[in-house]
């Protein structure tokens, strides 16, 4: 999945320090890319944040598709789509 690939170095980590997602994904913003479907060589700082935050939330199944998917928590943590 393109997403995850790009997220690598995010998802593979614990935890991350104060600040240091910032400075990754400005790293990764730097790099350039073969986008599925697109001429586009470059995604922005805050895709890859949107993407991060969806990962971390609902695994990979929150970075499926090009719908932005909407995800809650509910009492028991088990994530429901809305």
């Amino acid at each position: 999945m393109f997403r995850l690939s790009v997220l690598g170095p995010l998802a593979s980590r614990e935890q991350l320090s104060r600040g240091e997602l910032k400075k990754i994904i400005q790293e990764l913003a730097a790099q350039t890319y073969q986008i599925p479907n697109s001429h586009r060589v470059h995604l922005a700082e805050k895709t890859r944040e949107r993407w991060y935050y969806r990962w971390k939330q609902a695994g990979i199944e929150g970075l499926a598709g090009g719908q932005l998917q909407k995800f809650v928590l509910d009492a028991d943590t088990d994530l429901l789509e809305i």
